[in-house]
């Protein structure tokens, strides 16, 4: 495994592998949140030149998939750019903490600055966006139309479920895409921390999930947020995404609420395992564990939780 990582072209191949297989079977499309994994394990193995070398890889692959130079150009940014810079900022000293906070920071300011931006042009973001997706809804709804023409009570759930989801679309494209793309930087960044730990290549960086915490001024962002989608315009536009965006961080704080009373009272990893697939599972609970997250800021939960020895709880 080591000598596959090393290999620029292996990594490459195999970066390439994981983004385009799940175009070819969408029932594997968790597979494209491994896609930045075999590059961010090259370039901090053996460095960043080939990191580079291997993430030129997938972006040729999808420029010749798609004829589209824009389009490779988006792949690359989307699933390989912060890679590469948190290899770089990993390999000069920082932690995962530190990446993960900039990966939060790096989506924030992009929401802010396209927002005020759109607004300066004049650009209402609700209905532009809303009226992107419809006019894709119709085209959706209308080959629907046509396969399902022969059933009827299936041509309507059909279209009652693309409309709905077009509706979500609508309101919160840019949250929803943002999302994705921090829970993929998130899910490497502890996947290759891992990762190297068994290769005996360890990172410098010991934290755990147990002891993740955000930073307190965040939770500032969400009061702000909850007040702007009171507003109207691109305001509420921006505020309703920031809000759905910001439950994801205070998730993972409710998350390590959770993992640090597991290690507290030595809970064995198939309850652990059932914990985590139910979370993904019910709403209600997910719902609970961001709403933990969120207190976690004020009354900070661990604090009456003894970590076992040899794991310190960071402080803010």
């Amino acid at each position: 495994m080591l000598k596959l990582l090393a290999n620029p072209l292996a990594a490459g191949f195999l970066a390439t592998l994981l983004l385009a297989v799940p175009l070819l079977f969408p029932v594997l499309a968790l597979l494209q949140l491994l896609a930045p994994l075999p590059i961010l394990a090259i370039a901090l193995l053996v460095g960043l030149d080939a990191g580079l070398q291997a993430a030129l890889a997938p972006v040729i692959a999808a420029f010749f998939f798609t004829e589209e130079l824009s389009h490779a150009a988006m792949v690359g940014g989307y699933f390989y750019a912060f890679p590469m810079l948190a290899a770089w900022l990993l390999r000069g000293g920082w932690t995962i903490r530190h990446c993960t906070l900039l990966a939060l920071s790096l989506v924030v300011l992009l929401m802010v600055v396209a927002t005020g931006f759109l607004s300066l042009t004049g650009v209402d973001l609700a209905v532009d966006v809303a009226s992107r997706i419809h006019h894709y809804r119709d085209q959706v709804v209308a080959e629907g139309a046509s396969l399902l023409a022969g059933n009827p009570a299936g041509l309507v759930s059909f279209q009652e479920a693309v409309h709905f989801y077009a509706e979500v679309m609508g309101r919160f494209l840019p949250a929803i895409m943002l999302s994705i793309w921090f829970i993929i930087q998130v899910v490497n960044l502890a996947l290759v921390k891992n990762l190297l730990a068994r290769l005996q290549q360890p990172l410098a960086d010991t934290q755990i999930l147990a002891e993740l915490r955000l930073p307190f001024g965040l939770i500032w962002l969400f009061i702000a947020a909850v007040g702007m989608t009171m507003s109207s315009g691109n305001l509420a536009y921006l505020g309703s995404n920031l809000l759905m965006f910001l439950t994801i961080p205070y998730a993972l704080q409710g998350m390590a609420i959770c993992s640090a009373f597991f290690r507290r009272m030595g809970v064995p990893t198939p309850l652990r395992l059932a914990f985590w697939a139910a979370l993904v599972m019910f709403k209600s609970l997910m719902l609970t564990i961001i709403v933990l997250g969120i207190l976690d800021t004020w009354f900070n939960f661990r604090r009456h939780l003894s970590l076992p020895q040899g794991s310190s709880p960071s402080t803010r």
